[in-house]
Order: structure tokens, then C-alpha cells, then sequence
């Protein structure tokens, strides 16, 4: 059986998130017993192996205990959240219904904290041919603040919706646009690569587009 790895970047990123919220990274690979090394280095093709890349995403995830991982969301995501939300659709045929009754799942959890939200029907299938994947509204999903930070915040919401889509459906979800309520940044680049994809700003909703077919794939 091949030895699963992770680029190390991935593990630099996450000691990042950690660092930036006061928390020290050589304490926390020492806690795992992995090395050092990761810290330094310079090989931009250097692996982990995928086992010890786990137990420090676990680690870091325990010592925010918030799922979002620092995101700078309006609220964080209480560690139990993902295993909560992935019990209440296992049993989802499709992914169109996967993402309706997370969407069910999301407005539940907003209400126990009376927060609003705006996306009871996730999803919307278009004349064309595509559909449409909805998420918050940026001021239900990021606090007053930075307008860059906010950009950056709500697209690697959708990036990570993005991700779990293709993760459901074992195949990734390519998608055909991408719409953001914020005004265009300085560096509108940084997002097309991110989701590989034309970037629309300004727009009424934060949504992905994508085939409408793909809502119909079954659930794995």
C-alpha cells in the first residue's frame, strides 16, 4: 500500500493559522512528536506523510476549538460541527439534497444563537443549464471591518463548500463562474486561481456556478 503524503506547505499553513492567534508552532509539533523540520523547509515539493499531517490538523483544530480554523467569520465553528452536519445528510441521495438539508442544518444552528440567515434554499437550477450554489451574505458572514479581509473571508467560504461538494460526490465540482457582493480588489487574480474560474464582483449573492448535472450525482 503507497505511503499517503500532503505537500508541507498544507502543514505551514496550518501552524500559521495558529501562530497568528498566539499560539506557539514548536510546541505544537512537539505535542504530536513531529519535527521541527516542517518549519524550515525550502523545498517547495517537500511532503509530510498524510498520518502526521492529520493528527497536527486534529491538534490545532482542538487547541482554536473553532472548525473555520481562524477564518475571521462572525462566529467560529464549534469543534463537532462537521460530524454533526455530515450525520445529518449522510442518508442524502443526491448532492442537491445533501446541500438543502446542510442548508437546514446551518439556519438551526444560527438560531440557537439568534443569528440571521439568508440562505434557506441553497441552490437554484438556471434555464441554461447550470446552477447556482448560494452561501451568506457578507454581513452575516464577516464582522465590520477590513474590506479586503471580508473578499478574502467569504471566497475561502465558498472554496471550502466547494471542496465538501466534490468530496460528497467523489469527483471534483468544476465550476463555470464565481460571484462575490464585494467590490473588486486590487489583486482579482489571487481569486481565479483560487477557484479556477471567472471571478464576478459586485454581484448580488455570494454563489458558485456550476453544470446543473452535477446536482444530480449520487452521494458517496
Amino acid at each position: 500500500m503507497p505511503i499517503r503524503t500532503v505537500p508541507v506547505q498544507y502543514a505551514r499553513n496550518l501552524l500559521k493559522v495558529a501562530e497568528e492567534q498566539g499560539y506557539d508552532p514548536t510546541s505544537l509539533l512537539q505535542s504530536i512528536g513531529m519535527s521541527n523540520g516542517v518549519m524550515t523547509e525550502t523545498d517547495p515539493n517537500a511532503v509530510v506523510d498524510a498520518r502526521a499531517y492529520n493528527k497536527l490538523y486534529t491538534r490545532v483544530m482542538w487547541v482554536l476549538q473553532d472548525e473555520s480554523f481562524g477564518l475571521a467569520l462572525k462566529s467560529g465553528t464549534p469543534t463537532g460541527t462537521f460530524r454533526m452536519l455530515c450525520l445529518c445528510i449522510v442518508h442524502c441521495e443526491t448532492l442537491e439534497s445533501a446541500l438543502r438539508r446542510s442548508a437546514e442544518f446551518i439556519a438551526f444552528c444560527h438560531n440557537l444563537t439568534g443569528q440571521p440567515i439568508s440562505t434557506l434554499r441553497p441552490t437554484q437550477r438556471c434555464s441554461d443549464g447550470t446552477a447556482m450554489y448560494f452561501v451568506a451574505d457578507n454581513d452575516e458572514l464577516v464582522p465590520p471591518g477590513d474590506a479586503e479581509q471580508h473578499t478574502i473571508t467569504v471566497a475561502h467560504t465558498l472554496a471550502i463548500w466547494r471542496r465538501f461538494c466534490g468530496w460528497l460526490i467523489g469527483k471534483t465540482l468544476e465550476l463555470k463562474a464565481v460571484h462575490l457582493q464585494s467590490a473588486k480588489p486590487e489583486n482579482p487574480q489571487y481569486f481565479e486561481r483560487l477557484f479556477g474560474c471567472p471571478v464576478e464582483f459586485g454581484k448580488e449573492q455570494n454563489a458558485f456556478v456550476f453544470a446543473q448535472h452535477f446536482l444530480d450525482c449520487p452521494m458517496v
